[in-house]
């Protein structure tokens, strides 16, 4: 358990500094917002012969406004998390200077594909944003954060390699986490109205009003179906072990939920670059790296403990 908290903890303190020096360094001197949209531009224009161009962040189709690249899109919260993970790992500084050599780039050219294909489904397929860019394309990123880890975890790190499991696990966690997202479709709602439920409670007197639509797409942003997901394919753990884990885990992410949405409730009231700071560090990095981050934590001290 105590090493589980260290690599918990380390992970925590490299993301929040690595975004700090992002936002609050790197980014006056560069905008990675316009370098993207230049780079999706650039491979539609190449790949589709549109005729892209841009405007600050701005992606443009005939000088017509497609869509703004905001940091989210940028894949700055995907690549923080995987170099935080590496450098929080407990391995040699060869190792962790290998992770980030391969992965962080990795990450930004598939954060590049991701927004060219949501470009295209802008232009081509407009009723497929929604589904696609909040949903699908967020378990895809987690996918490959995932991945990317394990790849790096067992070949450079323990310096074994097995494509076969590897492949047989990707297929297991791609299958299980749709089957899980078209279930939650039916109890997202529920689970969105316990989570403004407790939240009013907390706040006492303040009143939050969502319409149905509006409660299922607030339940429907959630990393409860990966994470169940990951759990349930991890190999060597008994399934007695993994139904604990999972109630910890669930009870963890409904918190967590919580308490994203009375920050957000406090951010309204106090708009200063601090909150603003901290609501994007929170909502963006942690919230996609939750699931990830206490799966981790699970096999560790599994491993390190009697099955």
């Amino acid at each position: 358990m105590k090493e589980s908290l260290k690599l918990f903890f380390s992970f925590i303190a490299f993301c929040l500094g690595l975004n700090f020096v992002y936002f609050g360094l790197l980014s006056k001197l560069f905008d990675l917002r316009v370098v993207v949209a230049n780079l999706v531009a650039k491979t539609l224009h190449t790949f589709l012969w549109w005729n892209t161009s841009v405007d600050g962040f701005t992606i443009l189709l005939n000088s017509k406004s497609v869509i703004n690249v905001i940091n989210e899109c940028t894949g700055i919260f995907s690549m923080t998390i995987f170099a935080s993970i590496v450098l929080a790992y407990d391995t040699t500084l060869r190792n962790k200077v290998w992770g980030l050599i391969i992965g962080v780039p990795t990450l930004f050219c598939l954060a590049i594909l991701r927004l060219s294909l949501t470009t295209l489904l802008v232009v081509k397929y407009p009723t497929m944003l929604h589904l696609s860019h909040d949903y699908l394309f967020q378990i895809f990123l987690l996918i490959f954060v995932i991945v990317l880890f394990v790849l790096w975890h067992d070949i450079v790190v323990e310096k074994k390699s097995s494509i076969r499991k590897y492949t047989i696990l990707f297929a297991e966690f791609i299958v299980l986490t749709t089957a899980l997202f078209l279930i939650w479709t039916q109890i997202a709602t529920h689970y969105a109205y316990l989570v403004l439920t407790t939240t009013i409670i907390l706040l006492n007197n303040v009143t939050l009003n969502y319409s149905e639509p509006q409660l299922f797409l607030l339940g429907m942003v959630t990393c409860i179906p990966s994470f169940l997901a990951l759990v349930a394919i991890t190999p060597e753990i008994r399934w007695k072990r993994k139904l604990g884990f999972i109630g910890i885990g669930l009870g963890l992410i409904f918190a967590f939920r919580v308490f994203l949405e009375l920050l957000y409730v406090f951010y309204e009231c106090n708009q200063s670059v601090l909150m603003d700071f901290m609501v994007s560090f929170i909502s963006g990095p942690i919230r996609i790296a939750l699931p990830l981050v206490i799966w981790m934590g699970f096999v560790y001290y599994s491993k390190n403990t009697k099955l």
